[in-house]
């Protein structure tokens, strides 16, 4: 009597062992989870509806705006991933590192739920290839990417935008746009870009599917009284059509 249950049993786990076997399996192949990076003080799991991509200033989608205010970034190297696994309005779950700043997030993992696709930041960031080493140094702060043209605009500020790393560099706009800022010169005009506030800019824009974006030159709270960000005259736009000097790969 004590031994068929036994041998149930034993057949039972046998079976869960063949199915999470090749399970454990494909987990060891994954490249290992990239560690913390600098300044981080958790991790974070977060839940929740994407409202909006997030723009870097050459117009590269740089991370997601969830539903409850949680903004998520992710390497610029998977901007393409993102892309093809999510849109807005879909159910994402986010792991990742919170920052210092409350409700920013650097995520590691991103898992759509209407794709089943997951976008994974695994291992080291890869090398840049040869021939990039040798390239020219990087362009210098403040030069428009090409396709960009000289803008100026006003609006009200819905909510401060933030580098990987939780700096304050830039904001959201009640049209979608959003305005980058160096993160010195965001800190230094970060009363501006409080919720509410109404903003006049000149700048760099570019239109992409996703919105627009503004690398921001000067910024006020109107037209009248604006703050030169970059120091010197500002360089001219670059045609969409001609090919920029080369550089070295921003960083992840």
């Amino acid at each position: 009597m004590t031994v068929r249950p036994a041998a149930r049993n034993l057949g039972t786990n046998l079976g869960a062992l063949a199915v999470l076997l090749p399970l454990a399996a494909a987990a060891a192949e994954l490249p290992p989870a990239p560690p913390p990076p600098p300044g981080a003080v958790g991790a974070s799991v977060v839940d929740g509806a994407v409202q909006a991509f997030t723009l870097a200033p050459d117009g590269s989608v740089n991370g997601l705006l969830l539903g409850d205010g949680t903004e998520v970034h992710v390497p610029r190297r998977l901007a393409a991933d993102l892309q093809a696994a999510v849109i807005a309005g879909d159910e994402v779950h986010v792991q990742g590192w919170r920052t210092p700043t409350p409700g920013v997030v650097d995520a590691t993992m991103i898992t759509d739920a209407r794709s089943r696709r997951a976008v994974a930041a695994q291992g080291a960031p890869p090398a840049p290839p040869l021939a990039a080493q040798h390239e020219a140094p990087a362009r210098p702060p403040g030069l428009p990417p090409p396709g960009a043209h000289e803008a100026s605009l006003q609006g009200r500020v819905m909510r401060p935008l933030h580098a990987a790393d939780g700096a304050l560099d830039g904001a959201l706009l009640g049209d979608g746009t959003n305005l980058r800022l160096p993160p010195d010169a965001a800190r230094r005009v970060a009363g501006l870009l409080a919720p509410g506030n109404q903003v006049a800019v000149e700048g760099y824009a570019l239109q992409t599917p996703f919105g627009q974006v503004v690398a921001v030159q000067a910024i006020g709270g109107s037209p009248d009284s604006l703050t030169q960000l970059v120091p010197g005259p500002a360089p001219p736009p670059v045609p969409a059509t001609m090919n920029p000097a080369p550089s070295r790969p921003p960083p992840p």
